[in-house]
């Protein structure tokens, strides 16, 4: 479900134009971390303190 919701949120992003999507999450999450390397996310270097106290990593996405 994760894998289907997140290809949607993908199409989406790029049927609106966006360059890149992003997102925060915890290096912790094992499945998650993998699931979005698969989908062609690549960590980035955190731009500032996130809002989400158990973000440990930045990952985006180039949808150009």
């Amino acid at each position: 479900i994760g894998k289907r919701l997140a290809e949607e949120i993908i199409e989406m992003a790029k049927k609106k134009n966006a360059k890149t999507l992003y997102l925060e999450t915890s290096i912790k999450l094992g499945p998650a971390m993998s699931l979005y390397k698969k989908l062609g996310f690549k960590q980035t270097e955190n731009h500032g303190t996130s809002k989400y106290t158990r973000s440990t990593i930045r990952m985006e996405m180039d949808l150009e």
